[in-house]
C-alpha cells in the first residue's frame, strides 16, 4: 500500500508548575554546601542533588518517550476504545512481541527553546534551566528535624517553553482526532495530564500549544509536485504545506467532540488558610550576606509568598497519624522510621498491607490518591513583612549566647489559598472520613504550617472556599450514601459548591454525609489488622 499522508504537528510545551524528570544521577552546586565537624574541624562538602535529564547542552528536556508513555496511560485510563489507541501510540508493553506493533504517532524529544529567559528559583542555574529544592522529613515523635533526612532535588521552575514536533504517517482522521485530544488534555484545570515525580505535590502540570499543523496528501499531486522541485531540497517532513489557521481551529474543534472521555470519580477542595500571626517556609537560598535575613520567606516564580504542597501534606498526614493513633495505635506507621515504617508493595491489590494512613497519603509503590496544589498568597491581599530578631540564651549566664543572634522576615498575617483532589477511584468511603476529620482541626486552628510553631508562627484557620464532584457514579460507596441524602435538588455527580444557593438543607444534607463517613471510618478501626512487619528485607523509605 502506498503512502496515504504525512502530518506534522508543531508546537510548545510551557511548565506551569515545577518539573522533576529525574536521570538518576546526581549533581552538586557552588552555593550548596554541607557543613561538618571532623575532628575538631569544620569541613564544608558539597550536597548531593538528585539531577534532572538533561540533553547534550546540559539543559533540561522532556524524552520523546516519556510524553508518548504519559498520553497513553491517560488516555487508557479515560475508557478511550483501545483499538483506536494502539493504532496512535503502539502496542503495550505487555503485548506478545510476535502482535506488537509501534503507533503512528511519532513523538520527537522536547528541547528547551533557546533563547529564554531562566525563571527565579532556589539556587536557580541558567544554564540547565532548573533551580533546587531542599525537603526535610520531621520526626513523628521529636517534632523536629529527622537525622538525615535532607534531601535536594533539581526541578525545571513554571515559564519555561520546550519545543516539541509530532509526526505521523498514514493517519486516519479520527486517529489525529485522538491526538489532538490528548495533547489538549495538558491543559485541563483539574485531572489533566502531568508528568515526571511528585505530581500529587502539584509537579509535572503543562501547557501545550499547538503553532504550527502541516500535511502532505497523495491525493494533492501538486503539493506533492512542489514539495519535490523546492530549491532547499527538503528532507523527511520538512515543507509540508501548513493549514491555515481555521483549519487548525475545525481540528480542534473535531477532536474535543469526537471523545467524551470518561470522567474519573473525582472531589475537590478548594481552601483559603488564613493565619494568626507570621508565616514563613524558609528559603536558605536568599542568604548570601550577613546584611541579608538568615531566614527569608520561600516564594514562587512570580514572587508570591507560598507554602509548597509537601509542607501541608506533611502537616495533615502528621496529624492524620495522630487521630488514628487516638482509636487504634497499630493503625498509623511511623512513616519516618525505617524500622517501623510500611514495606513497599509492587502492585495495587497489595495496598490492604498498608496501615490506614499510607493508603491515604501514599508509600513506596502506592501513589497516594490525595493530591495537593501549592498555596500561594491570594490575588486580593497584599503581602505585609515582619523582620523579627532572635537572640538564644545562654542557659548557665542567663544572658544572650555568643554568636548566637539571628533574625528572620516573615509574612504577617497572609491569606493563602490552593486545593487538594481526591482520586476516588482508588479510596474507600473510610478514607473519607479520616480526612474529614484532619480538615476539621485544619479549620479549627488545630494544626500550625511552616516555620517556628513554637514561636507563634503558622498558626491558621482554614475555610472551605468550593467543592467540586465528578463522575462519581463511578463509585458506588458514596454514590449510594448520596442518593439516600434528602436533598435530591442537588446534582451530586456534577456539583460545583459555588453555583449552590445558600441554604439550609445542604447543610444538613453534608452533616448527614459526614456522619456516615465517620461511622465508615470508625468501623475500619475497628476491623484494623496490623500486618506482621518482614524483617531482614532491604526495603525503601518513605
Amino acid at each position: 500500500m502506498g503512502l496515504k499522508n504525512r502530518w506534522r504537528i508543531d508546537g510548545s510545551l510551557t511548565t506551569r508548575s515545577p518539573l522533576h524528570l529525574g536521570s538518576g544521577d546526581f549533581i552538586t552546586r557552588p552555593a550548596l554546601l554541607a557543613e561538618r565537624r571532623e575532628n575538631g574541624q569544620l569541613r564544608r562538602e558539597p550536597i548531593q542533588i538528585a539531577a534532572v535529564t538533561t540533553d547534550c547542552r546540559q539543559r533540561a528536556y522532556i524524552p520523546g518517550k516519556t510524553l508518548k508513555g504519559v498520553l497513553r496511560a491517560w488516555l487508557d485510563k479515560r475508557g478511550i476504545a483501545a483499538g483506536l489507541v494502539e493504532q496512535v501510540f503502539g502496542s503495550p508493553e505487555t503485548a506478545e512481541e510476535l502482535d506488537a506493533f509501534g503507533g503512528k504517532a511519532e513523538f520527537g524529544d522536547a528541547f528547551a527553546s533557546v533563547p529564554q529567559a531562566m525563571p527565579w528559583a532556589p539556587y536557580a542555574c541558567a544554564e540547565r534551566l532548573t533551580g533546587v529544592q531542599a525537603a526535610v522529613a520531621i520526626d513523628r515523635q521529636t517534632r523536629t528535624a529527622y537525622a538525615q533526612k535532607l534531601f535536594h532535588k533539581e526541578f525545571v521552575p513554571p515559564g519555561v517553553i520546550f519545543d516539541l514536533t509530532i509526526t505521523g504517517q498514514d493517519v486516519e482522521p479520527e486517529e489525529l482526532q485522538l491526538l489532538l485530544y490528548a495533547l489538549d488534555q495538558f491543559n485541563q484545570s483539574g485531572q489533566c495530564v502531568v508528568i515526571g515525580a511528585e505530581t500529587g505535590n502539584g509537579f509535572g502540570r503543562l501547557h501545550w500549544e499547538t503553532h504550527r499543523i502541516s500535511r502532505l496528501d497523495q491525493d494533492q499531486i501538486k503539493q506533492i509536485d512542489e514539495w519535490l522541485t523546492r530549491d532547499d531540497e527538503p528532507v523527511g517532513y520538512a515543507g509540508y504545506p501548513a493549514l491555515s489557521d481555521a483549519a487548525c481551529r475545525t481540528l480542534a474543534d473535531k477532536a474535543k467532540a469526537a471523545f467524551q472521555a470518561d470522567q474519573p470519580a473525582s472531589l475537590t477542595l478548594a481552601l483559603s488558610i488564613a493565619f494568626n500571626g507570621p508565616f514563613l517556609v524558609n528559603d536558605p537560598s536568599r542568604y548570601q550576606s550577613k546584611s541579608d535575613p538568615a531566614h527569608s520567606p520561600l516564594r514562587d516564580h512570580l514572587g508570591r509568598v507560598i507554602l509548597p504542597a509537601s509542607s501541608i501534606r506533611g502537616a495533615l498526614r502528621s496529624q492524620a497519624e495522630r487521630i488514628v493513633r487516638t482509636f487504634h495505635p497499630a493503625a498509623a506507621c511511623h512513616a519516618t522510621n525505617r524500622d517501623t515504617a510500611c514495606q513497599p508493595i509492587d502492585e495495587a491489590k497489595a495496598r490492604e498491607t498498608l496501615c490506614l494512613t499510607c493508603q491515604l497519603f501514599g508509600a513506596p509503590g502506592w501513589r497516594a490518591p490525595v493530591s495537593f496544589s501549592d498555596f500561594v498568597l491570594s490575588e486580593d491581599r497584599v503581602e505585609v513583612v515582619l523582620h523579627q530578631e532572635f537572640l538564644a540564651i545562654d542557659r548557665f549566664m542567663g544572658g544572650g549566647a555568643d554568636q548566637l543572634k539571628f533574625n528572620a522576615q516573615a509574612a504577617y498575617q497572609p491569606v493563602l489559598t490552593g486545593h487538594l483532589s481526591l482520586d476516588l477511584k482508588r479510596l474507600d468511603a473510610w478514607a473519607l472520613g479520616l480526612l474529614a476529620l484532619v480538615i476539621r482541626d485544619l479549620m479549627e486552628g488545630d494544626i500550625a504550617l511552616g516555620f517556628g510553631a513554637a514561636k507563634g508562627y503558622g498558626a491558621c484557620r482554614a475555610t472551605l472556599t468550593g467543592l467540586k464532584t465528578a463522575g462519581l457514579e463511578q463509585w458506588p460507596a458514596l454514590w449510594n450514601l448520596l442518593q439516600a441524602c434528602e436533598a435530591d435538588e442537588i446534582d451530586w455527580n456534577r456539583l460545583d459548591l459555588a453555583s449552590l444557593p445558600n441554604s439550609e438543607f445542604e447543610y444538613i444534607a453534608v452533616d448527614d454525609i459526614l456522619q456516615r463517613l465517620l461511622s465508615d471510618f470508625r468501623n475500619r478501626l475497628d476491623t484494623y489488622l496490623p500486618q506482621a512487619p518482614r524483617t531482614g528485607e532491604p526495603h525503601a523509605v518513605s
